[in-house]
């Protein structure tokens, strides 16, 4: 790690990550190390015979052997935990993990006997297969290729398994991603001895000559004897088999998506990079089909007709936008392309671009409109007419919709519906429902964007307590809901579900529940956080910009009597509505940095600001800063939130684009005394056209669309290229405005940060120059998100103390001083230092300055 500081003798009340004292009776707030040392239960599955239910259960994130693995980094403490619902009760493991591995969980078979796993090791990514009587596994030579939305196995049939390979010799281009950095010592060592390591990116004429990857395989493996045979080769990026096991649809990867100079990249036109093509394989062997030639498919949309070989999809011509693009219908016997009727628009949301579609028996059913309609609907299309399913309902979702057989169910708050073929609509009782879908991480894909085949459960708010109806089933689900249950898994032929809890502090539970039996408990996590206490979240209602109402929540601390009110500390990210209560608890992982939560737990008060992103045509910095105060006088105006917190003491801190939001308000305004500004771009000119770690592999795809659309179109609003609008730009860049910065800034970033490390040493060098009091830690070997226990640690000791020395700190005195938890050793033995601006010395070397001599920036 880096440290570069320009300051006054100044320092820290050395906060920490860990407090050792509690808050007066039991109750106590959450420290660092809560964090670090829990566990979650996640994805958690039934097989289809509703006989198994296989647990992703997540070890502390402490305990991993290694943390380089990014986003991948949950799996590696991550086993897998079986119960029999035959006989429900705690969970066992599916099997003994090995020492320095990780897992995930993959589909099941279809008759329910076994199920596909993944291994994640430091050399390797391996594909097994479980048998779920047998409690044993079967590792086998094959490495699933992973993507960002696609799927890489399925089951064609009992023993029959399809998988999506990389390049023979070669780990998934996902994983190779996710660890960039190791691609760079043979680079330096080569160069050491002579050679040279070029990375060549071409464009214009000279594209056609850009290196690209190899191709993978589709192979067809045998579970039960090992035996592996190719069914075609390729660039493949998603694969999803027919109901009858005879055919696969695989996407593969084409040509590059071409930026067009006349129009922003991105935007309209979507945010993949290249093309995908559509390939249709017979399962059992022979040729391929390519039944849409020059056909773009959208990725996330591949669903089979439930008992015919369809396929349908959602597919654009070469160089249109998505919006522009067009179900499709394919029998894959014939590979001809079913006429959908014409004048009718599936609804194209979200970024990346989403399609809902399945299918009501034989029809295509779709979110969408037809030419001339005022709203979106679900329709069948089956004919010439398509027909309106939910033009009645006062209300047509997108989400809480399920598709079972020949019957839609609709689930809103203000009601639910059961409509057949024809859209005539039952009402369906008890009303103000909410739906439910079972929750999920890890490397599933695709969820919600598709309906699945069976019908999902809807949540019943009752004065009596919350209940689980299934509105669909054939004989009547209607299960208890323990408080604030999220549901894992649901078994509809059992009538019966698993439920997670979550108490306030971050305890876990894992219920199994039936109508006619008390909830059977499979599996606990994290008993040691019974004593933590959540801060309070209180709403504070104000209005937008366009006058229209929003809500924003203060999260307060528990004060020790007769304390003063707290500093604030504002956590901005424009573009963020916080329309529900923020869920601000331990989920076991410390890779979404939570710092909200921790900052309640160091004693301060923070605001969770509702910003939407601005409409008015200005870039994403302008006028800032009064949106921001204006919603802290509200709450300072607001009798339930105006005492909670000192309004004359304000600090910042802000991640990622929270962070370019935090640079451009303290350009706007003086009246935070500190901020802290953590992994985000200083300046949208710089930014615009970065490689990133992309650079490493020139074979994988030009780097620079991403952040080329993530400036013009994205979050950067800016609509146009820096040559085209300079102005537009230098308003939005916080780093051509230097000048106006008083604000005392601590600037964090990761060595291998998406948003470049050099995006804060641009903003450190300027404020330098003018002898402003600024901090910048670049964190060795880490990115985008900090991954290490002990740069977790070190992150949060620096950005408490640094809070602490510009902020008065009289609120904490009861609490105990943390500047000895902060300068003890990391418990590591991976710890090295590579500087002497430890953490410890940087407590060292700090004195709290009171509030008469409190230092003040320039």
């Amino acid at each position: 790690m880096r440290v570069l500081s320009v300051r006054r003798p100044l320092a820290a009340a050395a906060a920490a990550g860990c407090l050792l004292l509690s808050a007066a009776g039991h109750a106590r707030p959450v420290t660092i190390e809560d964090a670090l040392q829990s566990g979650t239960i996640a994805n958690t599955a039934i097989d289809p015979t509703e006989r198994w239910a296989v647990i992703e259960y997540a070890r502390p994130y402490a305990s991993a052997p290694r943390f380089d693995f990014d986003l991948l980094q949950p799996m590696m403490t991550t086993e897998l935990r079986v119960a029999d619902l035959e006989r429900p009760g705690p969970a066992a493991l599916l099997f003994p993990p090995e020492p320095g591995a990780g897992y995930a969980a993959g589909p099941f078979s279809p008759d329910g006997r076994r199920i596909a796993v993944y291994r994640l090791t430091d050399a390797a990514f391996s594909l097994g297969v479980v048998d779920l009587a047998a409690r044993t596994v079967r590792w086998f030579d094959v490495a699933p290729d992973i993507s960002w939305e696609g799927r890489a196995v399925g089951w064609a049939s009992p023993r029959r398994l399809l998988v999506i390979t990389p390049p023979p010799g070669s780990l998934p281009h996902y994983v190779r991603m996710q660890r960039a950095w190791r691609s760079l010592p043979p680079r330096w060592e080569s160069v050491a001895l002579g050679g040279a390591a070029p990375a060549v990116w071409r464009g214009g004429r000279a594209l056609k000559d850009q290196p690209r990857t190899q191709p993978g395989r589709l192979l067809r493996l045998d579970v039960e004897t090992g035996a592996a045979e190719v069914l075609a080769t390729g660039r493949f990026v998603d694969l999803e088999v027919s109901a009858s096991g005879k055919y696969a649809a695989v996407l593969e990867r084409g040509e590059d998506v071409r930026l067009q100079a006349d129009a922003p990249v991105h935007g309209d036109m979507g945010v993949a990079t290249f093309r995908k093509r559509l390939r249709l394989v017979p399962v059992s062997g022979g040729a391929a089909a390519s039944p849409c030639p020059g056909c773009d498919l959208l990725q996330g949309l591949l669903v089979w007709a439930p008992n015919q070989d369809r396929l349908l999809a959602y597919a654009r011509d070469d160089g249109q936008a998505w919006r522009q693009g067009r179900l499709i219908d394919v029998d894959a016997r014939t590979g001809r392309l079913a006429r959908l009727p014409a004048g009718f628009r599936p609804a194209v949301v979200g970024r990346p671009e989403i399609v809902a579609a399945g299918w009501m028996g034989a029809s295509p059913v779709v979110y969408g409109r037809t030419d001339g309609a005022t709203r979106d609907d679900w329709w069948r299309l089956a004919g010439p007419r398509p027909v309106n399913l939910t033009g009645s309902l006062p209300q047509a979702p997108m989400a809480g919709v399920s598709l079972a057989g020949e019957r839609l169910t609709v689930a809103t708050p203000a009601g639910g519906w059961s409509l057949d073929v024809d859209g005539q609509a039952r009402r369906l009782e008890p009303r103000g429902v909410a739906p439910l879908a079972p929750w999920s991480r890890g490397l599933r894909r695709r969820a919600g964007h598709e309906l699945g085949r069976r019908a999902l459960p809807v949540r019943v708010r009752e004065a009596a307590g919350d209940r689980l109806h299934d509105l669909a089933a054939a004989r009547a689900v209607d299960l208890p809901l323990p408080d604030g249950a999220e549901l894992f898994a649901y078994a509809p032929r059992r009538g019966a579900a698993l439920v997670r809890t979550l108490s306030p502090g971050g305890r876990q539970a894992l219920l199994w529940i039936t109508a006619d039996r008390p909830p059977v408990s499979v599996l606990a996590a994290n008993p040691r956080l019974s004593d933590v206490e959540p801060p309070r979240a209180i709403p504070v209602h104000h209005t937008a910009p366009d006058g229209r109402p929003l809500t924003s929540w203060l999260l307060a601390p528990k004060a020790a009597s007769g304390a003063p009110a707290p500093p604030l500390i504002v956590v901005p990210y424009l573009g963020q509505i916080h329309s529900r209560r923020p869920q601000v608890r331990i989920e076991g992982t410390v890779r979404d940095q939570w710092e909200a939560l921790h900052l309640t737990g160091q004693g301060y008060a923070v605001l969770l600001p509702s910003l939407p992103l601005p409409a008015d045509g200005r870039g994403p910095g302008e006028g800032l800063a009064d949106r921001v105060l204006a919603i802290v006088d509200a709450a300072a105006r607001q009798p339930d939130t105006g005492s909670l917190f000192d309004d004359a003491q304000l600090g910042l801190l802000g991640v990622s684009f929270g962070a370019h939001n935090v640079l451009a308000i303290i350009t706007q305004t003086d009246r935070f005394k500190v901020a802290v500004a953590a992994h985000g771009p200083s300046s949208l000119i710089t930014k615009w056209g970065e490689f990133g770690l992309g650079r490493v592999f020139p074979e994988a795809e030009i780097p620079s669309a991403w952040s080329i659309g993530w400036a013009e179109t994205l979050q950067g609003l800016m609509g146009a290229p820096p040559w085209e609008a300079p102005d537009r730009y230098v308003a939005n860049s916080p780093l051509m405005h230097a000048g106006r910065i008083r604000t005392p800034l601590l600037m964090v970033q990761g060595e291998f940060d998406s948003m470049s490390a050099a995006e804060g040493e641009r903003m450190f060098s300027a404020l330098f120059r003018q002898d402003k009091t600024v901090e910048l830690a670049i964190y060795g070997g880490e990115g985008h998100v900090f991954a290490s226990p002990g740069t977790i640690r070190d992150y949060y000791g620096r950005v408490f103390a640094w809070l602490d020395t510009w902020l008065q700190a009289d609120h904490r005195r009861t609490q105990a001083s943390s500047a000895a938890a902060l300068s003890r050793p990391i418990p590591s033995p991976r710890q090295i230092s590579l500087s002497g601006w430890s953490a410890a010395s940087m407590a060292a070397r700090s004195s709290t300055p009171s509030a008469a001599s409190r230092p003040s920036s320039r």
